[in-house]
Formats: C-alpha cells, structure tokens, sequence
C-alpha cells in the first residue's frame, strides 16, 4: 500500500522548463525526507519507505510506499507534526 502525489507536470514544464522543473520536484520530495529525518518522533525517523516518480504525459506521480498513515494518522495542529510528503507536495 502507498500513497500517489499527482503533480501537474506539463504547467511546471512550461512555466519553468525541463530543468527547473525536476529540481524543483526531486527538491521537494528532498526537503520531505529530510523533515522525516530529523522528525521529533523517533518512530518517524526509523520508517522505512521507497519513494518512486513517474512520468505519464503531462502529470507526474509521487509514490510514497508505504503511505506511512500509521505514523501520521492523527490530525495535527502543529506544521511539523504532519506528514512531511503532504506538507510539501499538496497545495
């Protein structure tokens, strides 16, 4: 089981072109994991996940698997608190 990040590849592309675009995402999925490395809970940063991105037209999956619900269940008021992947990657 996982979670999927669909991004809208094809707007980044022409807003900012091919390589602005990919770092742009591999920065961000970047930023997320190193928020989950240095999380305050030690259960978050011993998690074991895979991270895939794949390209499909114009839209681009993030793939988180596992979806790590079970660490991030409970609805958090504090920023640092959520999930990093959603934190970053959802507007």
């Amino acid at each position: 089981n996982g979670i999927a990040y669909l991004l809208e590849y094809g707007v980044m592309l022409k807003k900012h072109g091919e390589e602005s675009a990919q770092n742009l995402v591999m920065g961000t999925v970047h930023q997320a994991m190193l928020v989950i490395r240095r999380h305050a809970r030690s259960e978050v940063r011993a998690a074991s996940f895979t991270v895939w991105v794949a390209q499909q037209e114009a839209t681009l999956a993030v793939i988180i698997a596992p979806a790590l619900y079970d660490l991030f269940e409970v609805v958090h008021t504090s920023e640092e608190e959520t999930n990093p992947f959603s934190r970053f990657l959802l507007p």
